[in-house]
C-alpha cells in the first residue's frame, strides 16, 4: 500500500488508484507519529493550508494527523510506517476534514468510524 493523504481534492477513485500504484517507500523508524505532531509540521493560516494524512501502511490504523500541506511529504518521510505485506482491513475507518485553529492544523471527524 502507499501513502494515505485524506481529504484530497482528487476524487476518491483517483486517490485510491494512487494509493495502489505507489508503494510505501519510507524507511522511517519514528512510527507511530506523535500526537500532536511537532509544530514545524502543523503551521497554518486557514484550513485549506492543511491536509489529513494517514501514517500507517493500511488505511484506518488510527494514526491520522493533520499536517500543513507544505510539510506533508517531510512528515511522511519521518513518521510513515515501514510497509511489508498488505494485510489490511478497513475496520474502524473514519472520515476527517482538515481544520486550522489558532495557527495549528487539526482535524474534525465528519462521519462516524466504520461508516465509510
Amino acid at each position: 500500500m502507499g501513502r494515505f493523504i485524506l481529504g484530497s481534492s482528487a476524487g476518491p477513485l483517483a486517490v485510491l488508484t494512487s494509493l495502489l500504484v505507489f508503494g510505501c517507500t519510507s524507511l522511517s523508524s519514528e512510527y507511530p507519529p506523535p500526537d500532536p505532531l511537532p509544530a514545524q509540521y502543523t503551521v497554518c493560516e486557514v484550513s485549506s493550508d492543511c491536509q489529513v494524512v494517514e501514517f500507517g501502511c493500511c488505511p484506518c490504523t488510527g494514526h491520522v494527523r493533520a499536517v500543513a500541506k507544505s510539510q506533508v511529504y517531510a512528515a511522511l518521510d519521518r513518521y510513515m510506517e515501514v510497509c511489508e505485506e498488505d494485510s489490511c482491513t478497513h475496520v474502524g475507518c473514519c472520515s476527517w476534514e482538515a481544520t486550522c485553529d489558532d495557527g495549528v492544523c487539526g482535524k474534525k471527524q465528519i462521519e462516524p468510524c466504520g461508516a465509510t
